[in-house]
């Protein structure tokens, strides 16, 4: 029996995955393992989210009070409160998420600003709240100071690279397993000469790691440089140096 395209015979990927994160949790990476730690909870990153925003609204400026209001759908989605992210959603924070696409993790990493996608988000806020109420700002960094740490760091953006993950160690990006991961599998290696030899667009091929914590071996660090504009668009041009 031939095996799929995606899968050697061992069931390990015949193709990298990448994780974008930050310099700033690289250490902690590779002494524990990608995936060892919840950060998001240990940290309470939800919790000082939702303090944040609480602050931002205490905060007498009707201009701010109005980005505010544009934001609730986003807010509201990250903190579970809305229809939409009731009905399930396509990430949960806390888990581990890998791409095949490296731009995708590239992506991640820029954008993200500390390596974690939350914790970018509650710091956007905390900066904003720290311009108006330096005070209040002051804090709530006392009262977490594992995130009072990543606010005070100047981190790289990173992106990972891991060879060897099993398929039965990884789900879709919505959490399924079974046939929609191997559609999503065999789709990615017909695409993946595009997306690997121009890295000319974005392909969506996220995957939520559910394996043991891959240990420092199989981690291969790249920074990541991109130039300054565009970096919000799908075809920003960036490059990846290896670390060590």
């Amino acid at each position: 029996m031939n095996n799929p395209p995606y899968c050697n015979a061992d069931g390990t990927l015949t193709f990298p995955l990448y994780h974008g994160t930050s310099t700033f949790f690289l250490a902690r990476i590779e002494r524990t393992g990608l995936g060892a730690e919840n950060i998001i909870k240990k940290w309470r990153v939800l919790d000082f989210f939702r303090d944040v925003l609480a602050a931002c609204h205490r905060v007498a400026d009707p201009e701010f009070k109005s980005v505010i209001e544009s934001s609730k759908w986003t807010n509201d989605r990250i903190l579970g409160v809305t229809a939409h992210n009731a009905q399930g959603s396509n990430w949960r924070y806390g888990a581990v998420y890998l791409s095949a696409d490296r731009k995708k993790a590239a992506s991640y990493a820029l954008h993200s600003g500390c390596g974690s996608e939350l914790l970018g988000m509650a710091l956007g806020w905390h900066s904003d709240l720290a311009r108006r109420d330096p005070e209040s700002a002051n804090a709530l960094l006392h009262d977490y100071p594992n995130v009072a740490r990543v606010a005070a760091a100047v981190p790289d953006p990173i992106v990972l690279e891991i060879q060897g993950v099993k398929v039965d160690q990884i789900a879709t990006e919505a959490g399924e397993v079974g046939e929609p991961l191997f559609s999503e599998l065999e789709l990615w290696v017909e695409m993946m000469d595009i997306f690997t030899k121009d890295d000319s667009s974005m392909a969506n091929s996220c995957f939520e790691y559910t394996g043991p914590p891959i240990p420092k071996y199989r981690l291969r660090a790249f920074n990541v440089s991109a130039q300054a504009e565009g970096l919000l668009r799908r075809d920003f041009s960036f490059a990846l140096r290896a670390e060590r």
